[in-house]
């Protein structure tokens, strides 16, 4: 390719080598200098379709057809081992064809199925078919990773017998009696486990009824005396509350008593202190009685003493004025007797 700039396709890695690269430049896209080489090298999986014949260890040939997906392993050591192995120097456009690599793979593919075989039997390829197809493919993989491949896909298809030989031809007829002698077995097996399992069945379902039945009468059992213990204890509850209540009454009502004598005991009280008041009133009302009485009647006798004092009294005054008159007129008349003796 001519220098200047260049890209690749999705499925495509360009390849530069020449001035200024050392070894190989693994890229997408770039500009390609003067005295650079650019080389296109597509990534595509390549299919490989074999009909090897090979021999095994028990030295029978056998026709073994495969399909292959082989490509190169995406990550950049295996993508510049591949790379290598794309750029051929010794082709005429530096640039080695896919049926070049093609060959190389199925020369790689053939020589390691061919190794691989001839350490099996017949039986082993019969029986152990993926057996079989695991060894081959770690063979091949070992080889193929140092050109940076990977084996993406492996189909072992079926394995065929070269002419003149019989053996999977009898194996598979073989096999397919077998097969057929088995499920007639099976058939039977499974007829009679049927009948087995049928009664098996009806015998469990039988026993799981009465089970049933048995653990319905237990719990109907236990939910009747769970009932009981249930109504016992509300009963007991409705004892104790009740009894709780009368005792509740009766402490209500001795408490009303002391309450009414209580308050009996204070209005007795209130009377006895009314009465004693009343009584006290009365004595004291009798003694001031009796003592205004005996004043008055003092005040009476008093007065009356001041009466007759005052009648005596006057009495006597009338009468000492009586006589203190009496006197004087005698004095007088004896006064005027003298005065008349003395003028006589």
């Amino acid at each position: 390719m001519v220098w200047g700039y260049h890209a690749a396709e999705p499925n495509s890695y360009l390849v530069i080598t020449g001035a200024g690269v050392k070894g190989l430049k693994l890229t997408k896209k770039a500009m390609v200098l003067p005295f650079q080489k650019v080389t296109k090298i597509s990534v595509t999986p390549f299919h490989f379709t074999t009909d090897l014949q090979a021999m095994t260890s028990e030295k029978l040939q056998v026709c073994l057809p495969a399909v292959f997906t082989i490509g190169p392993k995406d990550d950049l050591e295996s993508l510049m081992k591949y790379a290598g192995l794309m750029t051929d120097n010794n082709s005429d456009n530096g640039v080695a064809s896919r049926e070049h690599i093609q060959n190389i793979i199925m020369g790689i593919v053939e020589g390691e199925t061919r190794s691989v075989v001839s350490n099996i039997t017949m039986k082993e390829l019969f029986e152990k078919r993926s057996l079989y197809r695991t060894k081959v493919v770690e063979h091949v993989q070992t080889e193929l990773t140092q050109f940076g491949l990977h084996i993406y896909n492996a189909s072992i298809k079926e394995l065929r017998d070269m002419p003149g030989s019989h053996y999977f031809e009898y194996q598979s007829r073989k096999a397919h009696e077998g097969a057929q002698a088995n499920a007639k077995v099976d058939v039977a097996h499974a007829r009679m486990q049927g009948e087995i399992g049928e009664a098996e069945s009806v015998g469990r379902t039988k026993q799981e009824i009465a089970k049933i039945n048995a653990n319905t009468a237990v719990q109907e059992t236990e939910r009747k005396i769970e009932k009981a213990m249930a109504e016992s204890r509300f009963k007991s509850q409705e004892i104790d509350i009740e009894r709780k209540l009368q005792i509740e009454r009766i402490q209500a009502e001795r408490a009303a008593e002391l309450r009414d004598a209580d308050l009996q005991k204070g209005v007795q009280e209130s009377k006895a202190l009314m009465e004693l008041e009343r009584m006290r009133a009365t004595t004291v009302t009798k003694a001031k009685v009796a003592k205004e009485s005996a004043a008055e009647e003092a005040d009476a006798q008093l007065y009356k003493a001041r009466q007759a004092a005052e009648a005596h009294a006057f009495q006597q005054s009338k009468t000492a004025d009586l006589e203190l008159y009496t006197t004087e007129k005698q004095a007088e008349g004896h006064y005027h007797k003298k005065q008349r003796e003395t003028e006589a």
